[in-house]
């Protein structure tokens, strides 16, 4: 077993991406193949371990229609937590809310649910009691509902897309991937702006 010491995590960087995934899949990628690939090169100079956590990654197909995206999307936040020195957050937000899943989206999760009393139940029985898309949930778990002291506003950075760039990208592609198809939705995209 590996004893991790403070000058063992303290030469670990971890950074966790959250954002809707059609929309922001340019941004991800570009991050993911020419950026990180950079700063994993000078980390390893330095003898520091970089980490970047993309849930793209981790979440199959199958996963989404169980009702486990939501669950991986939690428990890796709260991975990064348990390293001993949080994650960094990055967050990108757009036009669109996410997908907001449903009680009938989540039944083969409840039914296969061993611990009605975990963390991760509560926080998915709540978030669907208020509506709140996976986007939201993961920004609320891993940072503004955070008590943790450590997890400062220089571990957390949003940024914003702007209108005028998501029309021209919904011009090259499909619009449906850059939009939300209502009004609430896209209020309430605007709200995690005023939280963050």
């Amino acid at each position: 077993m590996k004893v991790h010491t403070s000058a063992s995590l303290e030469r670990q960087i971890s950074i966790f991406l959250s954002s809707t995934f059609k929309d922001m899949e340019a941004e991800r990628d570009l991050l993911l193949q020419h950026i990180f690939p950079v700063f994993r090169k000078k980390c390893l100079e330095r003898k520091v371990v970089f980490t970047e956590i993309d849930l793209r990654w981790g979440i199959t197909e199958e996963d989404a229609k169980n009702g486990q995206t939501i669950e991986i999307c939690l428990k890796e936040i709260e991975r990064c937590k348990k390293l001993g020195v949080p994650p960094f957050f990055i967050g990108f937000l757009g036009e669109r809310y996410g997908w907001t899943p449903q009680e009938d989206d989540l039944f083969n999760y409840w039914k296969n649910c061993i611990d009605e009393k975990s963390v991760y139940t509560h926080q998915i029985r709540e978030a669907l009691s208020k509506g709140l898309s996976v986007t939201e949930l993961e920004m609320r778990f891993g940072f503004l509902e955070n008590t943790d002291e450590e997890m400062s506003d220089q571990r957390v950075q949003v940024y914003f897309r702007s209108k005028s760039l998501t029309d021209e990208l919904a011009l090259l592609g499909t619009e449906a991937d850059f939009y939300e198809n209502e009004t609430e939705p896209y209020r309430i995209c605007r709200r995690l702006f005023y939280l963050s």
